[in-house]
């Protein structure tokens, strides 16, 4: 019995050390881990009140109803409008910029530089928005459940713009017309060429906008410095984690696949079904989807975030990262918590449409 309960008292002693040395390795390697550290203004983004004329012009945007839809895209008129409301609202970018337009609705600007020798830049955005469930164009005003105001109203209220676009993209399209508007009242020249290209159809897969936009720059012999479109977001100082402002900029895109999956099943009448209908195969089908994902793990520039972004966080997310070959599990657990951060750790799987 003496010798059972020493061999126990070294069975411990052995799990109290080397829990201690783990606890040690643990708290020195995230004290010690090279987090970047990265300079910058703190404190929220600086807050920039927008002129009265910008919000109406993006008001009017976004009252024009550019939906793209792959099931039904019969009306044009929206897209014909939009296209004669730019030159209304911004005149001098029209007079100034050089201009094209590809494949009827594809809206192109040239912003010609100072040394033509420099690789140029390209700003791109979109117009075309999504559906809008049980919307009647006929009926535009008419009240619709979960919006407080029309989807194509436009209306400015309580510090905010409503309506279908203002977040994706139309915001993001105006934002980049005002600045130039504003730098072209200023005199401003820029040093390279500054091209924005804005898209029609990205709602639908661009095929039509920006592919054949894409393909003019190719068939030109235009290669672009930098290419900036839609993507990342900028957060104040506590969300996500984050101690600090920052800015996300996505260096890659993902890329899809499409899957459509059709189930033939025993017909019968419903009074003597068969054992599994139509339906019900397709349920398993979709249900075996939604539960087998895609395996989660860490990629290179996911990494690269996470050591960038590591050192304005709180002790716990930092001792995580630091510390991913114990910790990867829980870390990965976080991501996938969220449907955000779960994007960046899985190629995921998602039913959208029966």
């Amino acid at each position: 019995m003496k010798k059972e309960k020493k061999i126990i008292w070294l069975l411990t002693g052995i799990a109290a050390v080397s829990l201690l040395v783990l606890c040690t390795v643990v708290i020195v390697r995230t004290a010690t881990y090279p987090f970047i550290r990265t300079t910058g203004p703190d404190g929220p983004p600086r807050s920039v009140e927008p002129s009265a004329q910008a919000v109406e012009r993006l008001a009017g945007g976004i009252r024009i109803p550019t939906v793209s839809d792959a099931i039904d895209r019969t009306d044009d008129n929206p897209f014909q409008a939009f296209k004669a409301y730019l030159p209304q609202a911004y005149p001098a970018i029209y007079s100034q910029l050089d201009t094209l337009t590809i494949n009827e609705y594809g809206l192109v600007f040239r912003w010609p530089g100072k040394n033509p020798a420099l690789p140029p830049i390209l700003l791109c955005s979109h117009y075309d928005v999504v559906p809008v469930l049980n919307y009647d164009p006929s009926a535009p005003d008419a009240p619709l459940p979960g919006w407080d105001y029309p989807p194509f109203s436009g209306a400015v209220a309580d510090g905010r713009i409503y309506g279908r676009g203002t977040l994706d993209m139309k915001g993001m399209l105006f934002s980049i017309l005002e600045a130039t508007d504003s730098l072209l009242a200023e005199g401003f020249r820029p040093e390279r060429d500054v091209w924005i290209a804005l898209g029609f159809d990205e709602e639908t897969g661009g095929t039509q906008g920006a592919l054949k936009i894409a393909r003019y720059f190719e068939e030109q012999g235009i290669a672009f410095d930098a290419v900036y479109d839609e993507g990342g977001i900028i957060i104040a100082p506590g969300l996500g984690g984050i101690q600090r402002t920052a800015a996300l900029v996505g260096t890659a895109e993902k890329g899809f696949s499409t899957i459509r999956i059709t189930v033939r099943g025993t017909g019968g009448h419903s009074s003597m079904p068969p054992e599994k209908g139509s339906l019900v195969l397709a349920a398993e089908i979709i249900e075996q989807l939604n539960r087998e994902q895609m395996p989660a793990f860490l990629t290179a520039p996911v990494i690269a975030f996470l050591d960038r972004i590591g050192g304005s966080m709180g002790v716990a997310q930092r001792t995580a990262i630091a510390n991913r070959w114990l910790l990867e599990s829980p870390l990965l657990r976080s991501f996938e918590s969220n449907p955000a951060t779960n994007a960046l750790v899985r190629t995921t799987t998602a039913i959208t449409m029966a």
